[in-house]
């Protein structure tokens, strides 16, 4: 599976299935028709493009668009944005400042005062793991040889270093310099980021 195989999969999932938990099972019942090799190849893939975006510019924008943000929570919000497929991703890693336009994105923070339920929220936690059960199936090996597979191709699971210039959000105008179109988004908002 090379990556154009792997976002046609991750792509296939979100027109086969609205929610996250039938996105996996759809995912989950695809992988398990195919061989080891194209399960690593997929594990591989998800971990190169998590890490693609695993940008301190990003990180910035998420911070920025949330008011808020924790390590974990922005591995999981990183997974969220591949499951939107290879053009929202790309554009968004090559332009953090950009998120503020991604539809799905818009659309929750239209709702103003509203809580955003666990399904709703930008977060996709348990695609990092969808191979694996498909993996051990196939297999019979446990998931630290999975690992071990991805990581004899030269690829770091679960990486959480950041890459680029390290910096920090110390002010509105430092926003609005990095980031201008979503400092235009909250500008004249009384509220500043989302609601879990």
């Amino acid at each position: 599976m090379d990556i154009d195989g792997f976002w046609v999969l991750i792509e296939e999932s979100g027109r086969a299935a609205k929610t996250k938990k039938k996105r996996l099972a759809w995912l989950d019942a695809h992988l398990r028709e195919r061989t080891a090799e194209e399960i690593v190849d997929f594990q591989m893939w998800l971990d190169v493009v998590q890490t693609q975006a695993a940008t301190w510019e990003l990180w910035g924008a998420y911070f920025a668009v949330f008011g808020m943000g924790s390590d974990d929570g922005f591995e999981y919000f990183r997974r969220w944005l591949q499951g939107l497929g290879r053009e929202t991703f790309e554009r968004v890693v090559a332009d953090p400042d950009s998120l503020i336009e991604v539809p799905e994105l818009l659309r929750l923070l239209a709702r103003k005062g509203c809580r955003w339920t666990n399904e709703e929220w930008p977060e996709f936690e348990q695609l990092s793991y969808v191979a694996w059960d498909p993996y051990k199936a196939m297999t019979g090996l446990e998931i630290e040889h999975l690992f071990s597979q991805v990581g004899a191709r030269g690829v770091a699971t679960n990486s959480s270093e950041l890459r680029g210039e390290q910096w920090t959000i110390d002010s509105w105008d430092d926003m609005r310099h990095r980031f201008p179109r979503i400092a235009r988004y909250w500008e004249g908002r009384s509220d500043k980021g989302g609601s879990k």
